[in-house]
């Protein structure tokens, strides 16, 4: 059992299969369920209506790998060493695959981002791990798999496990269109253009940076055209999420076609935000613990789940627990999340830690305690800042004092915590591996460094 305990529940029934979406850089107010009024998302707002629907998760990072590691794990990313792109999961900590590979289930992902390829460290424990990206970004050449043929190989991986019905599945499929470059359909394009183009406020040209990080100017990996308009940008992002809608909507409706809906735990999660241009960050990650970049949408829909929406606040680490609860398996007992299912669990929340850990040219630590949202900025300007959740769980401007020093010692507490408990650091980078990561607009460091794990002063 890979040294995990798990137990069964006994049950004549079938077994429940697990189908587990994540959509890389997929901002959350760019879903009608959360407030979107162009209509971009209609598949997935079907969804959403039979599902239970948390309106204040949130992501430990703000950038891929250390994120899916912690979904994946349902430990911190820094307790992993996953503290950018370019460090591996080198753990040996029960994941998702290994742990419900171990309890007799089919394991299988389609992945479509170069980062998380088998050398992500995040493929133990699939049988099957399709990372088969024969497309190349537009202005990159770096590897990637646009959604229709993502989806085509979730549907074969499907047909696969579907040939020994006795045994049950977990499908992971992770969609990366959204993520720049944003080179849509054309005409879908077009329809976003014009609304965004008369959106107020707007510089009517930006700048084009000559690095990766958008701070400021448009990053040179997202350039495209000689257009320099936020307009054509923030049409191209809104389309490629209507795109991937459609095709997420193909696999949901393959997967009822197949009569494995009702039998089906349907996890559906981003990994993260993009920045369109809030604080004057432009189509980027990575740099910020803002929500646009940190607050994600986490839906699940399964076999006995009464749909609804959730305030209390979430995590990407809650996932593992709560899906080995769902599913009838005991998970391990040293998780920092918890099964967002438990009795009770509606009138508790989660403490989110968060980081940009080695990716950002500032290091931000942060933490989603208390009914308050805590960032502070290090580096040679250090700056705090306080923000009270609402009824939503929205980050919003304080209306009254913070519990200011707790939310500071439970950044500091968290630190010492990475700083005793953090895996040794990956091995460097080959050659490719870093050329791939840079192609990808991924500022590389040497994966040997030593991140900023350690809290900041007060």
């Amino acid at each position: 059992m890979l040294g995990l305990a798990i137990l069964l529940t006994a049950c004549s029934e079938p077994r429940t299969h697990l189908l587990l979406i994540t959509v890389d850089t997929l901002r959350r107010d760019h879903l009608g369920v959360h407030g979107e009024t162009r209509d971009l998302t209609p598949q997935l707002d079907a969804f959403a209506r039979d599902a239970v629907v948390f309106d204040a998760a949130f992501a430990p990072a703000p950038f891929t790998r250390p994120s899916v590691a912690a979904l994946l794990t349902g430990h911190d990313p820094g307790t992993l060493g996953v503290v950018s792109n370019a460090h591996p999961f080198r753990g040996s900590v029960e994941t998702l695959a290994t742990g419900l590979w171990g309890a007799g289930f089919q394991t299988a992902a389609v992945v479509s981002n170069a980062v998380l390829k088998p050398a992500s460290g995040l493929a133990r424990g699939f049988e099957a791990y399709d990372a088969d990206m024969r497309e190349h970004e537009r202005i990159r050449g770096a590897p990637e798999r646009s959604a229709e043929p993502t989806t085509d190989a979730a549907l074969a991986q499907l047909d696969r496990v579907g040939r020994e019905p006795e045994r049950p599945f977990f499908l992971w499929v992770h969609y990366q269109d959204p993520h720049g470059p944003y080179t849509p359909p054309p005409a879908l394009r077009e329809r976003y253009l014009g609304p965004e183009a008369r959106r107020p406020g707007d510089p009517g040209q930006l700048a084009v940076s000559d690095d990766s990080r958008g701070l400021g100017a448009i990053p040179s990996y997202q350039y495209l055209d000689e257009q320099r308009s936020p307009a054509f940008y923030r049409a191209g992002y809104a389309a490629e999420v209507r795109h991937t809608d459609a095709q997420i909507g193909r696999l949901l409706a393959e997967l009822g076609a197949r009569g494995l809906e009702r039998r089906t735990l349907v996890v559906f999660a981003s990994d993260h935000g993009e920045s369109l241009g809030e604080d004057d960050y432009w189509f980027a990650h990575g740099e910020y613990l803002s929500d646009v970049l940190v607050r994600i949408p986490l839906w699940i829909r399964g076999p006995g789940l009464e749909p609804g929406r959730r305030a209390d606040v979430a995590s990407l680490l809650d996932v593992l627990p709560t899906v080995f609860r769902q599913l009838g398996l005991s998970p391990p007992a040293d998780l920092p999340g918890r099964d967002l299912f438990a009795a009770g669990a509606e009138s508790r929340s989660s403490v989110v830690h968060l980081s940009t850990f080695a990716e950002a040219s500032v290091p931000r630590r942060g933490v989603v305690a208390e009914g308050w949202k805590y960032v502070r900025s290090g580096g040679a300007n250090p700056a705090e800042q306080f923000q009270a959740l609402d009824e939503t769980g929205r980050s919003t401007a304080p209306n009254g004092a913070a519990p200011q020093m707790a939310l500071r010692e439970r950044v500091r507490a968290h630190g010492h915590e990475l700083a005793r408990t953090s895996a040794p650091p990956a091995p460097s980078l080959t050659e490719t591996e870093r050329r791939t990561l840079e192609a990808l607009g991924y500022v590389v460091s040497e994966p040997d460094e030593t991140p900023e794990i350690a809290p900041p002063a007060p």
